[in-house]
Order: C-alpha cells, then structure tokens, then sequence
C-alpha cells in the first residue's frame, strides 16, 4: 500500500515539474520579447493588475507586515515587475514619460502588496525618495490569450519558485480563478491552458484542484454569496473569513435551490460552515441512501412496472420502506461507503422486511 501512495505521489510529481519546466520556458520566452528595461516609476503611476491576469487578492495583514518591514529596514522590494496592454508599437524612445503616453495601466504583475505598502509609506513620508520610486522591470505586449497566460504564470511563478513571497491561499486562489474563467474559458483549450497554470501556481493535488474550479465556475447569486463567505465583504462583524476551501467541497451534485437558501444562511451566520458542510455531505449520503432502496424495490418488488416509478412514486406503494426516518438511520453506512460498492447487505436485508411489511398491508382483504 505505501509502495502504491509513493508511485502516484512519485507520478504526480513528475507531471508537476514537467508543467512547472514548460510553463517556465514559455514565460522566459514571453519575458525575452516583452521586456523593455528597468525605470524608477513614480508610485502613482502603478495599479493592480485587472481581473483577467490578477492571480491574488490583497492581503492587508501582509501589506501592513511590508510597511513595518520597509519602514525598520530602510530597504525595499526590487523586484517589482509591471506590464502594459497595449496594441500600440512600442515606443522609440524608451522613458516613463513615453511609456505613460501609451495610455494603459501600469499594472503590477510581481510586488503588488509592495507596490501597496510604499503608497502607504510615501503618504506619510512624501520627501524620502526610497518610497517615491521603485526600481520596476517593464514589460510591453498586446492583450491577447497567450500573453495574458504567460503574465499570470510570471506572477505566479515569482511566489513558486523563489518562495519568497506569501503564497495565496486556496480560497484567494479560488476567487482568482473565477476572474479567469470569465475571461479565458469560451473553449476547451483556453481551459486546459488555465488548468495547467493553476496545477504549478495554486494546487498540484488533483482531488483539491478539481473542487477549487468547481467553485470558481459558480456564477450568479451562488457565486456572489460564496464570494461574500470567501472575503468577509457585507458580511457581520464578527465573522472570520476561511482560509481553505475544505468546507465547500460537498456541494457538487446538491439542487440548486437548496444550496442557495444553505449559503444564504451561512451569509446571514444562522448556521456555520462547518454546518453548511455536515448539511451537504448529509443530503448527498441520503440521496445514496435512496437510490440503494429504489435499487432493491425496482430489482425485488412483487408490484408492476417498478422500473419506470421515480422515488415519490415508490415513496407511495412503499411508504414504510421510503419513510425519512428509515432513510436517515443508514446516514452513517453511506458516509463510510462507495456509492459504486452498491448497497451493504444489511440494507439488503432491512428493505426486503419493511417491503414485505408494505406488501402485505396493501393486499386485498378477503371477504369471508
């Protein structure tokens, strides 16, 4: 068995260095052709990066952390990387001034939470150069599919590799790849791309990966309310923010309704995530429940045409054995076992008895 854990840990390494090796050779091409040089850039000047290359959200705690570290130490962070769009040519003379002239952003792509802790510290120190300008590396290309790529891969790649930097979290990770996904996945092969760049950048565990963009691909009010539970935003004081996605991973397959009416509990704080999560997992393994009973009824039942009935119809010929209290006592074996393992025999033999039960009370009294 551990032999088996250490190949597909062994096999799951290989494909991530293999991404990581092909994602790092296609950024290092995008950064040959797209980089322009090195300039002192008024704060000002510099944004965050639009929601369609942002990897990350902003973590103020981290920003603060910068601006005390910044402030004892008197240094900074050099290695700011900032990127223009811009179907523009690129200017003969190279110059802030020029490069402002295009009319684009200067949108931070590495060194944003620093970009962030110097506009705080040149506010309060408006005469230290140190925080006025910081050295940046420029790059320059147009907004099409590939380069965004390479900009997100870049950015993410500055925390991978160097590990220098604050990883984001799984649920900061989530919120980005929802951006993404309005922007990138009109086909199959936009989201493949996303896939491999989020397997090197955010998670190399399939499983987690797998529910990461299942949330990020919510949409509507589902999305709207899971976003309000990821960031805290709108929500009551004394409400913490998760940092993993771990309570979210049961709600593939739920209705719909049913996890609107859930979230907007969980929004309102009348239940917990915690509960959220027992409340999911608990439909699903009653839905198991259900269809291991409905299996046994169509395959054993003494009543006609049982293949063609859904649950409320054999909820009717067969009240006894379709009650919720009977479903609910085998709660626990369906959390324990595979719905593919089909029913365990006691379940077998516990609905062959309450169908019996429902037979018999159904059959026509003779008149004697």
């Amino acid at each position: 068995m551990r032999a088996s854990i250490f190949l597909i840990s062994f096999i799951v390494c290989l494909f991530v260095d293999k991404y990581k090796s092909e994602i790092s050779s296609f950024v290092k091409e995008w950064s040959s052709k797209s980089f322009l040089g090195e300039f002192k850039i008024p704060v000002s000047l510099l944004t965050s990066p639009l929601e369609d290359i942002r990897s990350r959200h902003l973590d103020m705690n981290h920003i603060h952390t910068l601006i005390e570290s910044f402030r004892s130490y008197s240094r900074v962070n050099e290695d700011i990387q900032v990127v223009l769009r811009t179907e523009k040519k690129r200017p003969q003379t190279l110059s802030v001034g020029k490069l402002k002239g295009l009319g684009v952003p200067f949108e931070v792509i590495a060194g944003n939470h620093s970009v962030h802790a110097l506009k705080s510290l040149h506010s309060e120190y408006p005469r230290n150069p140190l925080f006025a300008e910081p050295k940046c590396k420029v790059f320059l290309c147009q907004n099409t599919l590939d380069n965004r790529s390479a900009i997100r891969a870049l950015g993410g790649l500055d925390n991978v590799i160097k590990g220098i930097h604050r990883l984001p979290t799984k649920t900061e990770a989530v919120l980005a790849m929802h951006e993404q996904l309005k922007h990138e996945s009109d086909s199959r092969v936009n989201l493949a791309k996303l896939k491999k760049e989020w397997r090197v950048v955010y998670c190399n565990n399939t499983n987690t990966l797998n529910t990461m963009i299942g949330i990020a691909k919510k949409d509507g009010e589902v999305w709207d309310l899971i976003s309000q539970i990821l960031t805290g935003q709108g929500m009551p004081e004394k409400y913490r923010p998760p940092t993993t996605i771990a309570k979210f991973n049961q709600m593939g397959g739920v209705d719909h309704n049913w996890l609107l009416d859930q979230l907007r509990l969980v929004k309102d704080c009348t239940i917990s995530l915690a509960q959220f999560h027992a409340r999911c997992l608990s439909l699903k393994n009653a839905k198991k429940v259900r269809e291991w009973i409905a299996q046994l009824i169509r395959s054993t039942g003494q009543k006609d045409e049982l293949e063609t009935k859904n649950w409320a119809e054999l909820a009717k010929l067969y009240p006894n054995t379709c009650r919720d209290s009977f479903v609910d006592s085998w709660l626990n074996v369906a959390a324990s076992r595979a719905a593919k393992y089909g029913p365990p025999d006691s379940i077998k033999i516990a609905v062959t008895q309450w169908m019996q039960v429902d037979e018999a009370i159904q059959k026509p009294v003779r008149n004697i």
